[in-house]
């Protein structure tokens, strides 16, 4: 499901599935719990969806998303960061 919504080329309107696939991906995406060879790319992948969604035009993100959204970011990168450099 995760990789399926990230690799939407256009998810107009579907900022909360983002945010979903995004938490699902900091609760579990631990080595002892995701499957290990797919971790760095979901992460990636996860990333760059946040990095688009943070893109979006002001008028049409919530801005009390905004604050949540780049801690969630910051983690997800501090994650890749962590594991990448094993």
């Amino acid at each position: 499901m995760l990789r399926c919504l990230m690799e939407k080329k256009e998810w107009d309107d579907e900022e909360y599935l983002v945010r979903a696939a995004g938490y699902c991906l900091l609760k579990f995406g631990h080595v002892y719990i995701w499957p290990v060879d797919e971790l760095s790319a979901d992460l990636e992948l996860t990333i760059s969806a946040y990095d688009r969604l943070l893109s979006i035009s002001d008028n049409q993100i919530n801005e009390s998303f905004q604050p949540q959204l780049d801690q969630e970011l910051t983690e997800l990168k501090a994650r890749l960061k962590s594991i990448s450099s094993r």
